[in-house]
């Protein structure tokens, strides 16, 4: 399996996993906090919930997780396709490939905070729990270098694909994939949240994936 096939499986279902989990799993077996509540309340009682049953809390926070990485993942086999001399923007590609295991890396490490957290909430150490957990909400929500590191690596990758693509659906999701990386771009260095944006871009990847593995069908 060529690395452009792996890709269209990864990007195909780690979003999917994302938001099954993130829609549906979560809130039926963890549950939700009332979204009045800010900062340390918030994070109070997010990790209040989460203790009830954190064995079960750590099995679907760790599928999350797997399903964020799979996307990378996927991303990075892209580009790795995309990579070469001889092709058009091959260099985009080349450089997408070094950015997104970076970003994965860095991503994993910030969600571990939560994971670091609940030991220590579990081990009563409350205090440190709530600084560790708030650390890393902070980093993973309010780290524009991160973002900004992965939504470049996906309009590389979005650019790339349009320009050496020669099918005509592949070459109109890349351009999508570049125009929307475009917008997140903007957005991650304003205060505007666009989530609207964020879903279509998770829903392109799961397109893209599946075109990918078309491909290879075909």
């Amino acid at each position: 399996m060529n690395p452009r096939n792996l890709a269209g499986y990864f990007l195909a279902i780690g979003p999917i996993v994302m938001m099954a989990i993130w829609m549906l799993v979560w809130p039926q077996l963890i549950g939700t906090v009332d979204s009045n509540l800010i900062d340390e309340e918030k994070i109070r009682a997010r990790m209040e919930l989460g203790m009830e049953n954190f064995a079960v809390t750590k099995i679907v926070a760790t599928a999350s997780v797997m399903g964020m990485m799979a996307m990378l993942f996927g991303y990075t086999f892209w580009a790795r396709s995309l990579q070469g001399g001889e092709k058009k923007l091959g260099i985009l590609g080349t450089l997408a490939a070094l950015i997104m295991p970076v970003v994965a890396a860095a991503i994993l490490l910030t969600t571990d905070f939560n994971f670091a957290a609940g030991f220590a909430m579990s081990e009563g150490n409350t205090t440190v729990a709530l600084t560790t957990a708030l650390v890393g909400d902070a980093i993973y929500f309010g780290s524009t270098s991160i973002w900004a590191f992965l939504i470049l690596g996906v309009g590389l990758i979005g650019l790339a694909s349009a320009v050496q693509s020669v099918d005509k659906v592949s070459k109109i999701i890349g351009s999508v994939l570049a125009v929307l990386a475009a917008l997140m771009f903007v957005f991650n260095l304003s205060t505007y949240e666009p989530d609207m944006v964020f879903m279509l871009w998770l829903l392109v990847t799961v397109i893209s994936g599946v075109n990918l593995i078309r491909l290879r069908i075909e």
